[in-house]
C-alpha cells in the first residue's frame, strides 16, 4: 500500500510542476498581448493559479502551509534589508496582516 501512495505522490508533484510551467506560459503569452482588460485579467489568473499550485506543491512536498508562509515572510524580510523598495514593504505588510 505505501507504494501505492509514494507512486501517486510523485505523479501528482509532477501534475503540479506541470501546472506551474504551463501557467508561466499563459502569464507570457497575455503578457505579448499587449495592455488592456482582456490582457490583465489572464495576467491575474495566471498568477492566482501560480500561488495556488506552489502552496499545493509546497503541501506535496512536505512543507505545511504556515511553514511555507513564515518562509515568504522571512524572504520578505531579508530582501528589505538588502532593499528597501515599496513593493517589499507592502507585499510584507499584506502577508503579516493575514495572520
Amino acid at each position: 500500500m505505501g507504494e501505492i501512495d509514494i507512486t501517486k505522490n510523485i505523479k501528482m508533484i509532477e501534475l503540479l510542476k506541470s501546472q506551474l510551467l504551463s501557467n508561466v506560459s499563459e502569464m507570457f503569452n497575455a503578457m505579448a498581448e499587449g495592455i488592456g482588460q482582456p490582457a490583465a485579467q489572464k495576467n491575474t489568473d495566471a498568477l492566482v493559479n501560480a500561488v495556488i499550485i506552489s502552496y499545493l506543491l509546497a503541501e506535496r512536498l512536505g512543507v505545511a502551509y504556515e511553514n511555507f508562509d513564515k518562509k515568504l515572510i522571512n524572504k520578505l524580510k531579508a530582501g528589505l534589508a538588502q532593499d528597501s523598495r515599496w513593493e517589499l514593504k507592502t507585499l510584507l505588510a499584506h502577508m503579516t496582516a493575514k495572520g
